[in-house]
């Protein structure tokens, strides 16, 4: 966590442009700059994300768009994951601690979606995810912004009331569901 919160702040320098120098634990710089200069203005926005409560109130603090995963590690070595996270309480209580510990910061939010099933039976389609996620209800699954399964319109209407609810400007979805995604992404724009 530490050498994180070091590099976002090398970053920010590096970002704006600007030389920096910098010494701490884990980075050491003598006016280095990034190369070719940044266009945006400051500096692009930096995204951290995960979903430990320790990581998010770091990346609540430091980050301009705080990425939220809905999955945690229940190991060290991060080989064992838990799908906790995914309920919709759970995402209440992780943007409830990310709004709190920026400060009053203007943090947006990200979800990454885990998943992306089109169907027109998105109930029996729950059925068979939920033996890899027991720990969740049917209706935890459907209601979780990070697996979008449905028909497109329902789908579209879930991440309209996920923005809604919880302040999302962001959904990203992995290269495995791009497909899947496509005919969604195409019919929310501009909304």
């Amino acid at each position: 966590m530490a050498r994180l919160a070091e590099a976002i702040e090398v970053l920010d320098g590096l970002l704006r442009g600007n030389d920096v120098s910098f010494t701490g634990d884990h980075y050491r710089l003598h006016s280095h700059r990034a190369w070719p200069s940044p266009t945006q203005s400051p500096r692009p926005p930096i995204v951290v994300g995960g979903n430990g409560r320790r990581l998010l109130r770091m990346a609540s603090k430091r980050a301009d768009i705080v990425s939220l995963s809905g999955i945690g590690r229940t190991k060290s070595d991060g080989i064992a994951h838990e799908a906790t996270g995914l309920s919709p309480e759970a995402v209440d209580e992780r943007v409830a601690l990310v709004r709190a510990a920026s400060g009053g910061r203007d943090v947006e939010l990200q979800a990454l979606v885990q998943r992306v099933i089109t169907t027109d039976d998105p109930r029996g389609t729950v059925e068979r995810v939920r033996e890899s996620l027991p720990e969740l209800s049917v209706e935890d699954i459907l209601a979780t912004p990070y697996l979008w399964i449905g028909t497109v319109e329902s789908i579209c209407e879930d991440v309209l009331a996920a923005r809604e609810r919880w302040g999302f400007s962001y959904f990203t979805v992995f290269h495995d569901s791009l497909e899947a995604a496509a005919p969604i992404v195409a019919r929310l724009a501009n909304t």
